[in-house]
């Protein structure tokens, strides 16, 4: 056999050989989605302390994903390319129920509010006709939860009152403060934060009911073991130091609890109506 050939089959091997090696690396790797509530740079100081804390348990590299926007977020949870992922309550129906996701934990129940300014002039639900409400985007719980009130009230979405959406929560309550809409749908939790961080006095018109927390959820191709050892850490993580530091990254607010389909009830129950929130909002 002629050098040249003997070279190139050595080169084929190794080339075939290092993309086995590069395949196997990948497939140890595990992704961990996090819904985009938040911009990409503030997710990752904010998640990041806990992913090198789930890679250090599992022993095996853990790659902090999210994506621009949460329909593409939702678009890649359906395709199972997450092995862990933080979605919001309605997003976990699905991802249980088609996609292969097993629930092991939930952030605590919480409510929302409809809020204003101090100095506002709007005091009551009707004063809100003709204005412009703010909110997170269209498949946000909060987003639901506050069209709820409104029909409650009614002032029905796009109609009586405009509905406006924003990437985040916060870019919709500081929308909010530079008098770009008059009232904001927000999260209690992410309201309080945010005053805090701003220094800024929100006056909260009415409370939506209260519903869950974002959801932890693994993949079913996850060892059972792992997965075992993934709940039993996280739900240990508000019973030790470094487990209270790591929350308190996320969110000063942040507690996971035992997934219970007994809270998720309503989120259920709700779904299908939730589903057709794009029709309300731009």
């Amino acid at each position: 056999m002629k050098i040249d050939s003997i070279i190139f089959i050595l080169l084929i091997s190794l080339s075939a050989n290092t993309c086995i090696a590069s395949r196997n690396d990948t497939d140890q790797a595990y992704e961990f989605g996090v819904l985009p509530y938040l911009a990409p740079v503030r997710l990752e100081s904010m998640y990041g302390p806990a992913v090198s804390e789930i890679s250090r348990l599992l022993n095996r590299k853990v790659y902090l994903r999210t994506s621009t926007s949460s329909e593409k977020y939702f678009a890649n949870l359906q395709q199972s390319a997450f092995d862990l992922a933080v979605v919001n309550p309605f997003d976990s129906v699905p991802a249980q129920e088609q996609f292969g996701y097993i629930a092991i934990a939930a952030r605590s129940q919480h409510h929302c509010s409809i809020y204003t300014l101090p100095q506002s002039p709007i005091q009551q639900f009707d004063n809100l006709r003709r204005k412009v409400i703010g909110v997170a985007s269209p498949r946000s719980p909060i987003t639901f939860y506050t069209t709820r009130l409104l029909n409650q009230q009614d002032l029905r979405a796009g109609i009586d009152v405009e509905l406006k959406p924003y990437p985040t929560t916060h870019a919709c309550l500081h929308a909010l403060i530079v008098g770009d809409i008059s009232a904001c749908g927000a999260s209690t939790i992410t309201a309080d934060i945010f005053r805090h961080q701003r220094g800024i006095e929100l006056r909260e018109l009415a409370q939506c009911e209260e519903f869950p927390g974002m959801v932890f959820l693994v993949h079913s191709r996850l060892p059972v073991t792992e997965r075992k050892l993934l709940r039993q850490t996280i739900l240990n993580w508000s019973r030790t130091e470094n487990g209270i530091t790591l929350l308190n990254t996320i969110g000063p607010h942040t507690r996971f609890v035992s997934y219970s389909p007994e809270n998720f009830k309503n989120i259920r129950i709700h779904y299908e109506e939730w589903k057709a929130i794009d029709s309300a909002t731009p």
